[in-house]
Parts: C-alpha cells; sequence; structure tokens
C-alpha cells in the first residue's frame, strides 16, 4: 500500500509543478494596447495597477490628429494619480476632477501647464459597470474632451480612494459616470468587433445631432421677426 501510495503522491507534485510552470510561461495579458481600427485608433486600458499608462502611451502613440477608442471596460482601477494624467493627455480642459483631502476638504485638481496633448478629432470611450475607482476617474477626466461620447453602461461608483500614492486623497467627488448611449455588448474577447459597433453608434448618435441641430437652426430661421403689438381696438 505505501509504494503506491508514494507513486501517487509523486504524480501529483509533479503535475503540480508542470501547471506552475506552464503557468510561469505564459506571457501576463498587457494592461495597454493600442490598435488601428479604420479610421480610428483603439486604446485598450484594462488596468491602472501595473504599469505607467500615461508614459507609455505616448510612447506607443505614432500617429498623426486621429479619432480615438478609449476602452476603459473592466478597468478596476489602480493608480489615480496615472489614471487622472492618462485622461489629461487627451483634453486641455484646466479643472479635471474634484477631489475630497484627507481632511475632509474638496480640491479641483487642475491639468499641469506643461502636461503633453495627444490631439484627436474624437474621442469615444467604452465604459461598464467594472469600470471602476480611478478608472472613473479617467473616464471622467476624458469626458470632457469637446467632441466626446461615453458608450456602455453606468460605470461601478466605488468613490473612495485606496491607492496608498493617492495620499493626501481619500474619495473622487464625482458620482458614478452614465453612457451618453446605453450599450451592453456581449461578453467577447472580439474587441474588434465591438469597437466597429461603438463606431456605428457614436456616428448615428452624431447624425441625429447634427439633424437636431439643422432642424432647429431652419426653425428659428423661418420664424417671423415680431413686429410691434398693435391693439385690436386702433383698427376699429
Amino acid at each position: 500500500m505505501n509504494a503506491p501510495q508514494g507513486l501517487w503522491y509523486t504524480t501529483i507534485v509533479n503535475v503540480a509543478l508542470l501547471i506552475a510552470l506552464l503557468i510561469a510561461s505564459k506571457p501576463l495579458a498587457q494592461p495597454l494596447t493600442i490598435t488601428p481600427i479604420s479610421d480610428h485608433i483603439a486604446i485598450q486600458v484594462t488596468s491602472f495597477e501595473s504599469a505607467n499608462i500615461t508614459e507609455a502611451t505616448r510612447e506607443q502613440w505614432d500617429y498623426p490628429t486621429a479619432n480615438a477608442i478609449i476602452d476603459l471596460r473592466n478597468n478596476l482601477g489602480g493608480n489615480l494619480y496615472d489614471a487622472i494624467a492618462f485622461g489629461a493627455l487627451f483634453v486641455t480642459k484646466n479643472s479635471l476632477i474634484p477631489l475630497r483631502t484627507s481632511d475632509g476638504n474638496a480640491k479641483m485638481i487642475t491639468r499641469p501647464t506643461d502636461h503633453p496633448v495627444i490631439p484627436t478629432n474624437r474621442l469615444i470611450i467604452l465604459i461598464n459597470n467594472q469600470t471602476a475607482s480611478a478608472a472613473e476617474a479617467s473616464a471622467h477626466v476624458l469626458s470632457h474632451h469637446p467632441n466626446s461620447v461615453l458608450i456602455g453602461t453606468t460605470t461601478h461608483g466605488k468613490v473612495s480612494i485606496s491607492t496608498p500614492k493617492a495620499n493626501p486623497y481619500n474619495a473622487l467627488l464625482i458620482g458614478p459616470v452614465t453612457p451618453n448611449i446605453t450599450w451592453a455588448p456581449p461578453t467577447t474577447n472580439d474587441h474588434q468587433t465591438l469597437w466597429l459597433k461603438a463606431m456605428a453608434l457614436a456616428n448615428q448618435n452624431e447624425q441625429r445631432s447634427m439633424q437636431y441641430r439643422s432642424k432647429s437652426t431652419t426653425s428659428e430661421s423661418s420664424t417671423p421677426e415680431s413686429g410691434p403689438t398693435i391693439s385690436t381696438s386702433s383698427l376699429k
């Protein structure tokens, strides 16, 4: 009985070691990917936890002014400073996001004057209910782009700050980020198909907005100017 037990034990240990080696040899998923797709550049950020996403984006970006898709779905956050700095790459607005300090005061985080800018014509920002914490801060900052559209579902709503490097701040003074276009895509690893669908939704939304503005302008121009008020008694 002892021999078979020892054999089984050795076999289990060897299998465990093999599994561990396979896991160790498997390349880790990168938190940042930049992919040209149609007339857009898709930037997928899965985490702000383990890398300097801001610097990595600057290093990998080699495109002229373009339309961009920034995919923050399923990004649970990470380093708040990096998340805000990443968002600030794409906007020029001075006021970025309000935070609460550890002593309970509100402070508006502003854009550094020397912060680099990546010029883009349009931003499509993808979010869902697993976009949380620092990623929500990034989505909020990105929404300051003058031609941005948020697509997806309302973000998680985690406002507390737990990243040690984020001190002296302990909370985001924003609520959950809500989309301009509500869309819950199916769970799939075919990100490019989802990005193309998001582009189509953004184009449809833009066309509707243009039609609405055109109708409003036409309506205003066709309304006759009001003249002086005439009392009916003066016509008798």
